[in-house]
């Protein structure tokens, strides 16, 4: 719902939206770079090192080191959470001395059979983040991308 404002130079005002699930409520919450990709992209660090279940991630391209960073923190939890990762052959080539790395931490890789262009990460199975950013720095601050979170309220 909105609520209106008088002033004709603002935007009306949009409440964050709340969907009922079977398993109770989910918040969305959708940020847009480059102005927002910052906080996007820390939004996805945070909820990849608060992992405590699994993380699951499909990725088209990676040049973000802050992401493995992120891996590497959830992965020296005491107890680390799965870590389940399924990128293109291109990227896991380009990557392999830290896929090795996070590999040797318990994380699993595959690549996919078919030239994959999605993007998403699924936390916890409760928290997914969906987008049309790769991880990178064009994504996060140059190009126009957008970052669906969904989060379920238990």
């Amino acid at each position: 719902s909105r609520n209106e404002t008088n002033d004709s130079n603002s935007l009306p005002e949009i409440k964050r939206p709340e969907v009922q699930t079977h398993s109770g409520k989910s918040e969305f919450k959708v940020l847009m770079s480059p102005h927002q990709g910052t906080e996007a992209f820390q939004a996805i660090y945070e909820r990849v090192k608060a992992a405590k279940d699994s993380i699951k991630v499909t990725i088209y391209s990676w040049s973000d080191a802050d992401f493995a960073d992120a891996l590497n923190f959830a992965l020296d939890k005491k107890s680390p959470p799965v870590v389940r990762v399924v990128m293109r052959k291109a990227q896991f080539k380009k990557h392999h001395k830290t896929i090795t790395q996070l590999e040797a931490k318990g994380a699993m890789f595959k690549v996919s059979k078919i030239d994959l262009h999605e993007k998403f990460f699924l936390i916890d199975g409760n928290r997914l983040i969906n987008s049309s950013a790769n991880m990178s720095g064009g994504a996060e601050n140059k190009y126009s991308e957008d970052f669906v979170f969904i989060d379920s309220i238990k």
